[in-house]
């Protein structure tokens, strides 16, 4: 019995390891009619100017070891 629990012991820690030391980059797309770019820009204390640029696109790559 306790060779068996030993076991799957072993081979749940094997799989949690090696799934986490095989992580892959995640590229995310980045759809221009879903996305736009918002900037706040403070003009000497006396105004904020507010603008938006639309029609964006690109990609993330998301490395979870590295983020």
């Amino acid at each position: 019995m306790k060779k068996l629990k030993l076991a799957a012991f072993a081979i749940t820690a094997f799989t949690i390891f090696s799934a986490n030391s095989f992580a892959e980059v995640v590229k995310y797309n980045i759809e221009s009619n879903h996305a736009f770019v918002a900037w706040n820009a403070n003009h000497v204390g006396f105004s904020n100017q507010i603008g938006k640029f639309s029609g964006v696109s690109g990609t993330i790559n998301f490395d979870e070891k590295n983020p």
